[in-house]
């Protein structure tokens, strides 16, 4: 499949010859009105043909399909998708991460940096980069949108834990406290069941489970609601026995 960028028009012929003399020139010609339906692609909508500053431009690279085994591009598109990404783009996501010291944090993934090359920069004295390099294919949307999940998800076990605490410290008792975390627990293989078994809903992701933080809300403020309320009675027995 042929890729659709500017590269072509500065390594003549089809990307693979040397770069042109007049780079200027080149951009000249692209940018002008007679050219612009054909090679617009690769401008920003405030080019200017005096001053020849573009800001942004992008290329495209297909990758295509079907691939041996698949019978249209429409068959099992989900899982081509993810042959493709196995077999391709995680190499090449690796060397973009790479090239670009990307690394990822705690809890973060690679794409909380900016994608600023200051190599090629330092090699000739110049100064600190300032062009910014994108990417995006729906399968590392996907990949690195599982990665952020998972990455809430442990966040989940330290609410539960925090909740936890805060339960035992206001109602004064560990006892009350692993009860109602258990009550809560105990939400989810029941709610699984109406949403697998009753329903018949086969997807389950992530999301489903972050739903976490909406049930331990729920089940702790019933808790911390429902205990005093339980002890408001003794307390109106010590009172009428501290009057007699």
């Amino acid at each position: 499949v042929t890729p659709l960028t500017p590269v072509n028009a500065f390594f003549p012929p089809n990307g693979e010859g040397e770069l042109v003399e007049d780079i200027d020139e080149v951009v000249r010609m692209l940018g002008s009105e007679q050219n612009k339906k054909l090679y617009g692609y690769f401008l920003d909508g405030e080019f200017d043909e005096q001053t020849l500053v573009n800001t942004a431009t992008r290329a495209r690279y297909p990758m295509g399909a079907p691939i041996t085994g698949y019978n249209s591009q429409e068959d099992r598109e989900r899982e081509q998708g993810v042959v493709i990404g196995e077999a391709i783009l995680d190499d090449i996501e690796k060397e973009l991460f790479h090239r670009y010291s990307m690394k990822a944090k705690f809890l973060s993934t690679p794409y909380m940096n900016k994608a600023i090359d200051n190599k090629v920069y330092e090699e000739v004295g110049g100064a600190k980069a300032s062009m910014q390099t994108r990417w995006y294919a729906g399968y590392l949307r996907s990949k690195d949108a599982a990665k952020v999940i998972s990455y809430d998800l442990a966040w989940a076990f330290a609410s539960i834990l925090a909740v936890w605490c805060y339960m035992a410290f206001h109602t004064r008792s560990f006892f009350i406290a692993s009860l109602g975390m258990f009550e809560i627990i105990c939400s989810f293989p029941v709610a699984l069941f109406i949403y697998k078994l009753i329903y018949r809903i086969e997807y389950l992701g992530n999301v489903q489970i972050l739903s976490i933080f909406v049930v331990l809300g729920i089940g702790a403020d019933d808790v911390l609601i429902q205990f005093p309320g339980r002890r408001w009675p003794e307390c109106c027995i010590l009172l009428e026995d501290a009057s007699k």
